[in-house]
C-alpha cells in the first residue's frame, strides 16, 4: 500500500495534507514515501506518527534555519518514531538553509538513528543537532525489558567521522552505555568539527564496573583538537573514571569547559592556560568528581593563589587538603589576604567547606572573627527528614582551633555540632590561647557536651565568652559547669537561657541551684543568663542573692 500511495504523491499536484498515523507501513513504508515526498511539489503537511512535520522547511523548499520537532516543547503532541525519523532523514539530506535540528524526547530509537546518521553524512548546513532522550542506546522487547544494543551509536560515530559541518551534539538520557562511549569516542578522534558533546544522564560505565569507554574517551580527548565543551554529568563515572579524564586533560590543549556534575569547570583557568588570580566556583553543586579534577588540574597551576569551593558538597577526599603540593594558594574559601572578619552565616555550608576552611585558618594567621552561625556542619536532615551526623565537620573546625594563634571569636550556633562535636572544640580549647568568644548556641550539646565543655574550662585561660542558648544541657549539665567555673579565672560571660518555645537549657530548678553554688565562689563572671529554664521564685531569690556577693555580675 505505501509503494502505491508513493507513486501516486509523486505525480499528485492538489494534496497539501497528509495524515498517515496509526498505519504499520514499517521502514520500507517509510522509505517509499520519503522518495515520493522528495518529488512531491504541493505537500505541506504529513503526519506519520507524533506530530506533524511541515514539508517545506524540511526540504529547505521554505527556508527556516532552525526546525524544532521536540514533543516536550511542542504540547500536546506525541512523540516522532523511526518512521518520521526516516522522512525527516530524507529531506534533510539535501537542505542547504537548516542550521539546528531539534528531535529531543521522541523516539526514534536505534534505527532512526542509523537513517539520521546516513543523512548527516551528506547534509552540509547543519551545525547544531539535539537527539536528547530517543533510546538510541536499545529498544524494549516484545515482553518490555531493555536491550541495550550500539548500533544507534556507532552510526552516529561514523557520520562524526564524515561530517565536517556539525558544531554540537547533544545525546542526553538516551541510555547509552560503555560499549556505546566506545564508538563515540573513535569518531571524536577523527573528527574535526565538533566544539560541543553532551553526554549527560547516560550509565556510561555500567555504573562503576566498566571503564573501558572512558578509558577511550580519555585516549580521544589527547588527540582531538577541536572540542570546547564537555558534559559527563550524572553518567556513573566514578572516581577512577574522573582520573581518566582529568589526565587526559593535562595534554589536552582545546577544552575549555567540562561537566562532571551539573556546573562546568573551567579547565583552561585551572590549568593556568589561562592565567587568573582567582577561581570562584562556590555554590555550584560540585561534588567528589569535580574535586578530583581541580585538584588534578591545579597541581601545576602557578598563577592562581585564590580559590572559592565554599557552599559545594566534595566530601573528605580532597587531595587538596594538601597545601604543601600547591603553596601558591592562600585561600580555597574567597578569604581575602587582609581580611580580619568572615561572616558565613545562613550559607548551608557543610562538613566539606568545613574542611575547607579548616585549612585554610590553619595558615591563615589574619582572621579574627569567624561567623558560621546557621550552617550544617555538624549534619543536616536528609530527603525523609532524619537527621543525618557528619562529625567531621565539627572535627576540622576543632583541629583548626588547636593550631590557629589569631582567632579571637567564632560562632558555630545552629550547626547540629552535637556532643561528639562539643567533645572535640572542647580539646582544641584545652590548647588553644587566643580564642575569646565561642558561640554554640542550639546544637544539642546535651549533658555530655556540657562534661566536655567543662573540662576545658577548668584548663583554658582565653575565654571570656560562653554562648550554649538553646542547649538542653539539663541540671547534670549544669552541675559539671558549675563546678568548672568554680575555678576558671577567665570567662566573664556565659549564656545559659532556654528556648521560650521549646526546651529548658540547665533544667529548670535543680539547675539553678548548682548555679547559684558557684556564683558564692566565682569572682570573674560578669554576666550569666538563665532566663526561660522555668524557675520557681525562690530559687530566682538564691541567685539573686548569690550573685549580691558580686560587685558587677549581671544575672
Amino acid at each position: 500500500g505505501a509503494s502505491h500511495l508513493s507513486e501516486a504523491l509523486k505525480t499528485n499536484t492538489s494534496l497539501t495534507s497528509l495524515n498517515l498515523s496509526g498505519n504499520d507501513m514499517g521502514t520500507e513504508g517509510a522509505g517509499y514515501v520519503s522518495d515520493a515526498i522528495k518529488v512531491n511539489s504541493t505537500l505541506l503537511m504529513l503526519r506519520l506518527d507524533g506530530h506533524l512535520l511541515q514539508i517545506k522547511q524540511l526540504k529547505g523548499e521554505e527556508p527556516v534555519e532552525v526546525v524544532n520537532l521536540s514533543s516536550q516543547e511542542l504540547t500536546g503532541t506525541e512523540e516522532l518514531t523511526m518512521l518520521s525519523a526516516i522522512v525527516i532523514s530524507g529531506l534533510i539530506s539535501t537542505n542547504k538553509v537548516i542550521k539546528s535540528l531539534n528531535l529531543a524526547f521522541n523516539n526514534i530509537g536505534v534505527k532512526g538513528a542509523g537513517h539520521l546518521s546516513e543523512a548527516l553524512q551528506k547534509n552540509t548546513s547543519l551545525i547544531s543537532i539535539n537527539l536528547n532522550a530517543n533510546e538510541l542506546g536499545g529498544y524494549h522487547n516484545s515482553v518490555g525489558h531493555w536491550v541495550s544494543t550500539p548500533e544507534g551509536t556507532e552510526a552516529i560515530a561514523e557520520m562524526l567521522k564524515r561530517n565536517t559541518t556539525i558544531t554540537s551534539l547533544s545525546l542526553q538520557q538516551n541510555d547509552l552505555n560503555d560499549k556505546a562511549l566506545q564508538y563515540l569516542s573513535e569518531g571524536l578522534k577523527e573528527n574535526k568539527a565538533i566544539t560541543s558533546l553532551n553526554l549527560d544522564r547516560n550509565n556510561l560505565t555500567n555504573y562503576g564496573e566498566d571503564l573501558s569507554g572512558i578509558i577511550k574517551l580519555a585516549d580521544s580527548l589527547k588527540q582531538n583538537k577541536t572540542l570546547l565543551k564537555l558534559s559527563l554529568s550524572d553518567c556513573h563515572i566514578k572516581a577512577e573514571g574522573a582520573g581518566y579524564i582529568s589526565e587526559a586533560l593535562k595534554t589536552n590543549k582545546s577544552l575549555t569547559l567540562l561537566n562532571l556534575e551539573d556546573h562546568p569547570l573551567p579547565i583552561k583557568e585551572l590549568k593556568g592556560e589561562e592565567p587568573v588570580d582567582s577561581i570562584d566556583l562556590s555554590k555550584k553543586n560540585l561534588r567528589v568528581l569535580s574535586a578530583l579534577v581541580i585538584v588534578n588540574l591545579i597541581s601545576t597551576n602557578t598563577a592562581t593563589t585564590s580559590f572559592n569551593l565554599l557552599g559545594n558538597d566534595m566530601g573528605n577526599c580532597m587531595g587538596i587538603h594538601d597545601a604543601e603540593a600547591m603553596p601558591q594558594l592562600t585561600t580555597l574559601c574567597g578569604l581575602k589576604p587582609a581580611q580580619t572578619e568572615a561572616d558565613l552565616s545562613h550559607q548551608g555550608l557543610n562538613s566539606s567547606d568545613a574542611m575547607l576552611l579548616a585549612l585554610d585558618l590553619g595558615r591563615n594567621f589574619v582572621l579574627k572573627e569567624l561567623n558560621l552561625d546557621n550552617n550544617n556542619i555538624g549534619g543536616y536532615f536528609d530527603d525523609m527528614f532524619y537527621w543525618v551526623s557528619t562529625p567531621e565537620g565539627p572535627a576540622a573546625i576543632a583541629d583548626m582551633i588547636k593550631i590557629n594563634s589569631t582567632l579571637s571569636s567564632i560562632n558555630l550556633s545552629c550547626n547540629g555540632i552535637g556532643a561528639k562535636g562539643a567533645g572535640d572544640l572542647s580539646e582544641a580549647l584545652k590548647i588553644n590561647a587566643s580564642l575569646t568568644s565561642v558561640d554554640l548556641a542550639y546544637n544539642d550539646i546535651g549533658v555530655e557536651g556540657a562534661s566536655h565543655l567543662s573540662e576545658a574550662l577548668k584548663t583554658n585561660a582565653s575565654l571570656t565568652s560562653l554562648n550554649l542558648y538553646g542547649n538542653d544541657i539539663k541540671a547534670a549539665g549544669a552541675r559539671h559547669l558549675a563546678e568548672a567555673l568554680k575555678t576558671n579565672k577567665s570567662l566573664a560571660s556565659i549564656d545559659l537561657a532556654g528556648d521560650p518555645f521549646v526546651l529548658l537549657c540547665i533544667g529548670g530548678d535543680e539547675g539553678a541551684v548548682h548555679i547559684a553554688e558557684m556564683l558564692k565562689i566565682n569572682r570573674t563572671l560578669t554576666s550569666i543568663n538563665v532566663e526561660n529554664n522555668a524557675l520557681n521564685e525562690h530559687v530566682i531569690t538564691m541567685l539573686q542573692e548569690a550573685a549580691g556577693v558580686h560587685t558587677f555580675l549581671e544575672v
